[in-house]
């Protein structure tokens, strides 16, 4: 079949997956890397990314079509989530990359993300009834699945860059309060009028976040597992790692092992979304899976590539 790119351009990382496909059941992967860009940090004040951001993001995506023709590979698919759909001069920007690098970028809608969200985890899970919860760096989607099917999803304009702002931290990094308290978070998840019909079903997460949380686990729990199994946590847990997190001061985060030492300032915010949340519906565990929207896109070009009965107009990443 060929060699596909991935590029996925999220608030907090760009990453790039370059995956052989084999057949329509098989494929493996050739490369992965990632680049902690934070296009999200700046959507808060001044509602426009910068010129900074934009000359940094232009490096990244041209050598990441560069070692995307290293492996020859015969599609490059490309999609950007949060921090571009909210900017102001987002079109400017997709412009810029597509006269620039001939790369043109899918805006996904959270609709869209959430959908391949799903496929991503619907491959390697089965889901009779629960929410899948994909907390980036600018927002947090909550997707609705029965019987392993796509029902519905919500967004937030929240994640780990922007709640991280609200939180004061002490000289050495260490956190002292939140300025969005648990009222406030329960407030906001009110507001999703479907999410309550799921109370204490199925959590199933994704994302960065959750996965420096499930590597963090595993190093402070576990030893010699493979990479790509599924880690469960229950409240009790989550609730003793965040504490544990807490109380660790900046250096001491960026030197745990399992928690990307980029990530170790906006960690605690990440904390905050997921704990709030898992407390407003009484969920008992959470399934932290490796699977997400890089893989949601390459089940969907596969499903478009190999069956014949899917219309490929209807293709989101087409």
């Amino acid at each position: 079949m060929g060699t596909l790119s991935i590029i996925d351009i999220g608030s907090n990382t760009i990453h790039l997956l370059i995956v052989d496909i084999p057949s329509k059941d098989r494929f493996r992967i050739l490369y992965e890397d990632k680049e902690h860009l934070r296009l999200g940090s700046e959507l808060a004040t001044n509602k426009v990314i910068s010129n900074i951001k934009i000359a940094d993001t232009l490096t990244i995506l041209k050598k990441y079509i560069s070692i995307s023709n290293t492996f020859k590979a015969s599609s490059i698919i490309a999609v950007a989530t949060e921090a571009l759909r909210s900017a102001e001069n987002n079109h400017y920007i997709l412009d810029l990359i597509k006269t620039k690098l001939g790369l043109p970028i899918k805006l996904l809608s959270s609709h869209e993300e959430a959908y391949l969200a799903f496929l991503g985890v619907k491959k390697t899970f089965n889901i009779p009834k629960g929410i899948i919860i994909d907390s980036g760096g600018a927002s947090t989607e909550f997707i609705g699945v029965i019987n392993n099917s796509f029902v519905t999803s919500a967004s937030i304009p929240l994640g780990a860059i922007n709640v991280t702002e609200k939180i004061h931290v002490d000289s050495n990094g260490k956190f002292i309060f939140c300025e969005y308290t648990q009222d406030y978070f329960n407030e906001l998840f009110s507001k999703i009028r479907w999410i309550n019909e799921f109370n204490n079903s199925t959590l199933i997460g994704i994302g960065g976040t959750l996965k420096n949380f499930r590597n963090i686990y595993n190093n402070l729990n576990v030893k010699s597992l493979p990479n790509n199994f599924i880690t469960e946590m229950s409240l009790d847990e989550l609730n003793s790692l965040c504490n544990f997190l807490k109380k660790l001061s900046l250096s001491e985060r960026k030197a745990l092992k399992g928690l990307s030492s980029k990530r170790s300032d906006i960690i605690l915010g990440g904390c905050e979304i997921i704990n709030n949340f898992v407390k407003y519906l009484n969920f008992d565990k959470i399934i932290l899976s490796e699977s997400g929207l890089r893989t949601g896109v390459l089940f969907h070009y596969m499903d478009i590539i190999f069956d014949h009965n899917i219309d490929k107009n209807k293709s989101i990443i087409s």
